[in-house]
């Protein structure tokens, strides 16, 4: 395994890293019970450690290419605000380079689970499902960022990835689904370790709703998602300033941030708020917070750099310059005002009106907000739940920019709602952009790989 991660963290394509040593792993790191967790552990390490993929990226480059947030770098053209960003362009071949390595890590740890008989029955049971858990979870953003363009990997076997084609969104999504649900087969509600920092079933639950949701299998995403509310294990939702704390309630999966230098290296706090003048929220962003939103007031901030003050996310308030032994912040991933946004939305499809409109008044509630009237239109409602998801998920993991590109637009059902909302602020807005460009270099190295529309071929 070591000689594993070195490979993947010294690789400079895909193709580079060497083939993986399956029969050491299998062999050595899943023959006891410390090793196997250590190899296990990696994976989220791994996401702390891809700043293009898992971490800053997605909440900083999504941030950018949406509505949210917007740059004045020097020099350098924002290819995402734009949403023009090059095949060839440094970090969007990062961001597919770090997926397709943590899917690599994910796919040798789970041969190598499948491979071994030396583990007690609940303890191969545990590291399985959390491996099959963050394959399902890097597979959701891949598909997710690139779409029909990403080959299905579940094979550790660089050999045989070579040259693995282009497949359509619809397979990944199954294959999500299928890892998910076999996940859920093998977790338990209890947490593995101290914290929530390695996925327990609720996280399976979890992902599995938001996966069903942009499916539009909308029952089996209330089914999940009341799930998860209904467990008691995250409600009722904190305090606006208690949200993002290490000690959160809501917190379903976090990942402990990276501590460099004996600093903390909080990643969105660093990429969004400490890099202030890289990351101002956008004005329409601002404009759609309501009179007196508590989230306006404790997740947004006014950030002086260069005597010019830049207004910047504020969700996380540990930087890169504090201390180790302040108090702790971890980087959530799964959270419980997610599941309550997830259920209202499945529910306005289904015509569940009054229950869709209680649970985001329990999201405006925690936010200081008046209650909405049961008797909104389909219509309303369907607005209401765009406005919270907005307001409560901004620069968080990509979700405004994965829910205009999947929502269909309103005035013409044929366009999305990025069409309508993006193309009326970006003059260089084009459908295509709502999917990044496959990497110049993976078109040269892989014919099998079939790039975006809207992007060169070679």
């Amino acid at each position: 395994m070591i000689l594993l991660l070195a490979g993947l963290t010294a690789c400079n394509k895909l193709l580079d890293v060497p083939p993986p040593p399956n029969e050491i792993v299998t062999d050595k790191v899943f023959k006891d019970s410390a090793s196997a967790i250590t190899a296990l552990s990696s994976i989220y390490g791994g996401m702390v450690t891809h700043p293009q993929f898992e971490w800053s990226g997605l909440s900083f480059f999504a941030a950018r290419s949406a509505d949210e947030a917007e740059t004045d770098y020097i020099n350098e053209v924002d290819f995402f605000a734009r949403d023009s960003v090059p095949y060839d362009y440094y970090e969007v071949v990062e961001a597919w380079m770090q997926g397709f390595s943590s899917l690599l890590m994910i796919n040798t740890c789970i041969k190598g689970l499948q491979s071994s008989n030396s583990l007690s029955a609940a303890l191969h049971s545990q590291l399985l499902g959390e491996s099959l858990f963050s394959r399902a979870f890097v597979n959701f953003y891949l598909v997710n960022l690139w779409g029909d363009a990403i080959p299905l990997i579940t094979d550790p076997d660089v050999h045989l990835n070579q040259l693995a084609k282009s497949v359509p969104r619809q397979r990944v999504y199954d294959q999500i689904v299928a890892d998910l649900l076999r996940a859920q087969g093998l977790l338990t509600p209890a947490y593995p370790s101290e914290g929530r920092v390695r996925p327990n079933l609720m996280a399976a639950d979890a992902l599995l709703a938001r996966v069903y949701l942009y499916m539009g299998r909308y029952s089996d995403a209330i089914t999940q998602a009341s799930t998860v509310i209904n467990s008691n294990l995250y409600t009722p939702l904190p305090a606006v300033d208690a949200t993002f704390l290490q000690s959160s309630r809501e917190a379903i999966w976090q990942l402990i941030p990276p501590v460099d230098e004996n600093k903390v290296r909080q990643p969105v706090g660093d990429v969004l708020v400490y890099r202030g003048s890289s990351a101002s929220l956008t004005p329409q962003l601002l404009a759609a917070f309501e009179p007196d939103d508590l989230r306006r007031q404790s997740w947004v901030a006014d950030n002086e750099m260069d005597d010019t003050v830049y207004t910047t996310a504020n969700k996380y308030k540990s930087y890169n310059d504090d201390p180790v032994n302040t108090p702790d912040e971890y980087y959530i991933v799964l959270r419980l005002a997610e599941q309550y946004l997830v259920r209202a939305e499945a529910g306005v499809r289904l015509g569940q009106i009054g229950a869709a409109v209680a649970d985001l008044n329990v999201v405006r509630a925690r936010a200081g907000l008046p209650a909405l009237p049961a008797d909104l239109t389909p219509s309303e409602c369907m607005a209401a739940v765009e406005q919270e998801r907005r307001v409560e998920l901004f620069t968080e993991w990509g979700h405004r920019w994965l829910d205009l590109r999947r929502w269909p637009g309103i005035t013409n059902p044929n366009l999305t709602r990025a069409d309508e909302v993006l193309g009326a602020i970006k003059p260089d807005w084009q459908p295509t952009d709502k999917w990044y460009p496959v990497p110049q270099q993976e078109l040269q190295i892989n014919p099998f790989l079939v790039q975006n529309p809207g992007y060169p071929t070679q």
